[in-house]
C-alpha cells in the first residue's frame, strides 16, 4: 500500500488479467466439483448388495445345501444367526432359512425358506425342503 496526499492510503492495484481469472475460474470450479462427488459411503460393506433383492436367493436355494452353501448363494453372512435359523433383512424384505440336524453326516442341513416382500401389500412365499 502506499501513502498519498491528504493521509489517505490506497490500496495497490493487483495485476490480474484474463489468464489468472481463468486458472481461479477453472480451481474453483474443480475444488466444488471434488467435493460434491466425494466419499460419503460411511464404508459400509454391504452397499453393494443394498440395491438387490433377497428373492433370487431363496428362488436359488435347494435341497441339500447346508449353511455354508446358502451363505454362498445369497452372497453375505446372515444378520441374525443361530444354529436352526439364519436370517437376512434388506430393502425390507426377509429371507429366513431354517436348518435341520443330521446325525449321520454330523451337520445342519437346509430344511425350508421364507421370503417376505415389503409393504405395502406384503407378499410371502414359503418353501420346504426334503
Amino acid at each position: 500500500m502506499q501513502a498519498y496526499k491528504n493521509n489517505q492510503v490506497q490500496p495497490k492495484e493487483l495485476p490480474i488479467n484474463r489468464r489468472t481469472l481463468a486458472r481461479w475460474a477453472l480451481g474453483g470450479s474443480t475444488a466444488l466439483a471434488l467435493v460434491a462427488c466425494g466419499g460419503g459411503g460411511g464404508g459400509d460393506d454391504d452397499s453393494a448388495q443394498s440395491g438387490k433383492s433377497l428373492r433370487p436367493a431363496h428362488d436359488a436355494l435347494q435341497a441339500g445345501m447346508d449353511r455354508q452353501d446358502v451363505i454362498n448363494v445369497v452372497g453375505r453372512l446372515p444378520d441374525n444367526d443361530a444354529p436352526e435359523t439364519m436370517t437376512w433383512e434388506q430393502n425390507g424384505e426377509v429371507l429366513r432359512v431354517t436348518f435341520g440336524w443330521i446325525s449321520r453326516t454330523d451337520e445342519y442341513y437346509i430344511t425350508g425358506s421364507l421370503w417376505i416382500a415389503p409393504s405395502p401389500s406384503p407378499v410371502r412365499d414359503n418353501r420346504q425342503f426334503v
